[in-house]
C-alpha cells in the first residue's frame, strides 16, 4: 500500500496513467511471496534466465494491474475479521 501511496504518479489516486513504479514493487513482492524458491531455481538456473523471468513477469503483469483496486483489495483483506 505504501509503494502505491508513495509513487508521485498516483496522485492521490487520481492517476492518467497506472503508477508504474508502484506497480513494479508490487509485481516484486507477489512474485518473492508467491513462488516457492526450490521451483524457480529449478525453472530457471542460471542468472539470466532467472532474470528473464523477473523482467517477463512484470512486464506482462503491468498490463493487468490498477493501483486503486490493488489498495482496495489489499485495505478490505486486512480488515477482514470472520
Amino acid at each position: 500500500m505504501d509503494a502505491i501511496r508513495n509513487d508521485p504518479a498516483w496522485k492521490g489516486g487520481d492517476y492518467a496513467m497506472e503508477p508504474q513504479q508502484a506497480l513494479r514493487a508490487v509485481l516484486s513482492l507477489q512474485l518473492l511471496s508467491g513462488t516457492p524458491p526450490l521451483l524457480l531455481q529449478k525453472n530457471y538456473p542460471t542468472r539470466d534466465a532467472a532474470d528473464k523471468y523477473v523482467d517477463d513477469y512484470i512486464t506482462s503483469g503491468l498490463g493487468k494491474l490498477d493501483a486503486n483496486d490493488l489498495l482496495y483489495r489489499v485495505n478490505a483483506s486486512r480488515n477482514y475479521d470472520p
